[in-house]
């Protein structure tokens, strides 16, 4: 069986003077409004920025996946060489921004669930999210700087073998580079 409790009915002079005062009941902590200003702009950019992650990836990728379903073209018409900017940026929000909001989110939520309880509570909260956010951006960081050294290293190699395609052929065809021939 469900209780149900139900309040009474405040008087016109009760609600009008609730107006004044603090909607904390008496012997009770609030939750400051600088922390719950914090929660919601921090939910806010969290969902916003994972929202537009989902729309970047249901919106370019279904065409990327028609495009390669067509057969093979030249690579130029694809939409991977028109949209990869937004496909990498769709990345980095879902994944590096998104999940440093996450870990800061949880640091705002220890503070506004138990600052009205005990503040050590929310400071411990916070100081076993503090390691966790600097390994998380010292990785974030060295698996960046990973991945980009492999694309320099494999667009490198690609440009060198383009160089020595392009050398070969024309020692093939009999020209000599080093002529001036007009």
């Amino acid at each position: 069986m469900v209780e149900i409790d139900i309040a009474p009915v405040q008087s016109t002079n009760n609600i009008i003077g609730s107006n004044t005062t603090t909607n904390c009941p008496p012997g009770h902590k609030c939750v400051p409004l600088y922390l719950l200003v914090c929660f919601a702009v921090l939910t806010t950019i969290l969902i916003s920025v994972h929202l537009f992650a989902v729309m970047i990836s249901t919106c370019i990728l279904p065409h990327i996946d028609a495009a390669e379903s067509e057969g093979p073209s030249d690579g130029m018409e694809s939409p991977h060489f028109e949209l990869h900017k937004y496909i990498e940026l769709a990345w980095g929000f879902s994944t590096v921004v998104g999940i440093f909001l996450f870990l800061c989110e949880i640091i705002v939520l220890c503070w506004v669930k138990f600052i009205t309880i005990d503040e050590y509570a929310a400071l411990a909260g916070t100081c076993t999210m503090i390691p966790v956010l600097v390994v998380f951006t010292v990785f974030a960081c060295h698996f960046y700087r990973r991945l980009s050294r492999h694309e320099y290293r494999r667009h490198s190699r690609q440009i060198n073998e383009l160089k020595r395609m392009a050398h070969a052929n024309l020692k093939g065809s009999g020209f000599n580079a080093g002529e001036n021939t007009v």
